[in-house]
């Protein structure tokens, strides 16, 4: 069977920690939390500003959230999702020192602050890890 997966590199001596436990992450991750952070402030500003000849001024919009609140269960399942979603970044940023308590209890917006912050790690040559794979599947 194919290696799926780098081995973890060793911890530096003395540390007594992985890399993941000291808060270090891809180089892509700024790039992540970049294009997240956009992606999700662009819909709360359609939410309030955008294009009322479509969806009607805010009072309409509130009307249609509050309709769509008592009778739809698609629309519940959805604000379950999102409340899921802030318990668990809390969980999961909570065992990240670095982490502060607004980053932790901000949902979105305080994981994408974490992420713009966080130290990140050179990227591993792959060279290594494809010539292991290919002797591995021959």
């Amino acid at each position: 069977m194919a290696l799926r997966a780098a081995p973890e590199p060793e911890p530096a001596p003395g540390s007594g920690t992985s890399i993941n436990q000291q808060g270090s992450y891809p180089g892509w991750t700024k790039i992540c939390a970049l294009v997240g952070l956009s992606m999700g402030l662009f819909s709360v500003g359609w939410a309030f500003l955008g294009r009322p000849e479509l969806g009607g001024d805010l009072a309409a919009r509130w009307a249609f959230f509050q309709q769509e609140f008592s009778s739809n269960r698609v629309f519940w399942a959805f604000v379950l999702d999102a409340a899921f979603y802030s318990l668990w970044q809390a969980v999961l940023l909570g065992s990240v020192p670095s982490a502060t308590s607004a980053q932790r209890f901000i949902p979105f917006l305080g994981l994408a602050a974490h992420l713009l912050q966080a130290k990140s790690t050179p990227e591993q040559s792959t060279s290594s890890n494809s010539s292991t794979s290919s002797a591995s599947t021959s």
